[in-house]
C-alpha cells in the first residue's frame, strides 16, 4: 500500500511549478571582456621588430666604425724603448736600472738577431767568438761595452744611487737600440737595391 503522505491531496491538480524567469541582459558583452590578451600576444610583434632593428644598428656600427680604428702595431724596438722609459719613471736605483735595462736590451737582441744573448751570462757572451754575428762589426763593441758596464753595476758591491747616471744609462741603451734598427733598415734597403738590379 502506498503511503498517504506522499500522495497529493485529493482536490489538488497535478501542476508543474513555473520556472524562475531568465535574467535579461541589458547590453551584449564584447568578446574582449572574455578574451584578455597577454603582453606578448598584444605587443610581441612590435618588440621583435624593434629588437631586429636594434641588432641591425649595433652590427652596422660595430662592423663599419669598429674596422676604421686601426690598431697601432709597435716594432720590437719601440716596445723596448717604451719599457726603458717606463723603468726610468720608476726611479730605480742604478743597480736595479742596470739589471732591468740589461734584460730589456738582451731580450731585444735575442728577438732581433736570434742571438742567444738572453740565455747567457756576460762572461759566456764575451767568450763566444760568433756572438752578435747578425749585427755589423761597428756595433759589436758598443753592445759589449754597454752590457759589460751593466754587468759591472749589477755585481758591484756598492753602487751609488744617482738619477743622472740612470738616465745616461737609459739613453745609451735607447741609442744603441735605435742604431741597431737603423743598421737593419739600411741593410734591408741595400738588399732590395741588389735584388732589383
Amino acid at each position: 500500500m502506498m503511503n498517504q503522505a506522499s500522495l497529493p491531496p485529493s482536490g489538488a491538480t497535478n501542476s508543474i511549478p513555473t520556472p524562475p524567469a531568465f535574467p535579461v541582459l541589458e547590453e551584449a558583452a564584447k568578446p574582449d571582456v572574455y578574451l584578455q590578451l597577454t603582453f606578448w600576444e598584444e605587443y610581441g610583434a612590435l618588440v621583435l621588430i624593434c629588437a631586429f632593428v636594434l641588432i641591425a644598428l649595433v652590427t652596422y656600427f660595430v662592423f663599419f666604425f669598429g674596422k676604421n680604428k686601426k690598431q697601432i702595431i709597435y716594432t720590437p724596438a719601440q716596445i723596448c724603448i717604451q719599457k726603458i722609459h717606463a723603468l726610468q719613471t720608476d726611479k730605480l736605483s742604478l743597480k736595479d736600472a742596470a739589471v732591468n735595462f740589461s734584460l730589456v736590451l738582451r731580450e731585444y737582441i735575442t728577438g732581433k738577431t736570434e742571438d742567444p744573448t738572453l740565455y747567457e751570462t756576460q762572461e759566456e757572451f764575451n767568450r763566444r767568438v760568433n756572438s752578435l754575428n747578425a749585427l755589423p762589426n761597428a756595433l759589436h763593441e758598443p753592445v759589449r761595452d754597454l752590457l759589460d758596464e751593466m754587468a759591472r753595476l749589477k755585481y758591484e758591491p756598492y753602487t751609488e744611487n744617482n738619477d743622472e747616471k740612470v738616465n745616461a744609462l737609459a739613453e745609451r741603451t735607447v741609442n744603441l737600440i735605435n742604431d741597431i734598427e737603423q743598421y737593419q733598415e739600411k741593410e734591408i734597403k741595400e738588399t732590395d737595391i741588389v735584388n732589383k738590379g
